[in-house]
């Protein structure tokens, strides 16, 4: 909105799905690409090993001591999250400043 991509912001509420459903159609027939192909902004690895503890410390009091995988178990299942990108997210500004982004989101019928 801020980029002046859309004139009516309140005209495009209704339509979130039909917007949602027309990139994910560019990502993946147009362009033959998957989200993760696109520029991405990750967790830093400070903020990754936070979430990591605090994953460990809300399994131990939901479950308890006994009922807990164990950290090792965690660690991994966590770490084949972050190889996999999950805590990843698709860089808009990045997005933003491609000319073909900005061509497809001002001719697309999102109004």
């Amino acid at each position: 909105w801020r980029n002046g991509l859309f004139a009516d912001p309140e005209a495009v509420k209704p339509k979130r799905r039909a917007v949602v459903d027309s990139i994910i159609g560019r990502v993946r027939e147009d362009l033959n690409v998957t989200f993760l192909d696109l520029p991405l902004e990750c967790l830093s690895e400070e903020k990754l090993e936070r979430l990591f503890q605090t994953s460990v410390i809300m399994s131990k009091e939901m479950m308890g001591e006994d009922g807990y995988y164990g950290v090792d178990a965690m660690k991994e299942r966590f770490q084949r999250n972050v190889d996999q990108k999950k805590y990843c997210s698709v860089k808009i500004d990045a997005i933003l400043a491609d000319e073909s982004w900005k061509e497809f989101l001002k001719m697309a019928d999102l109004t």
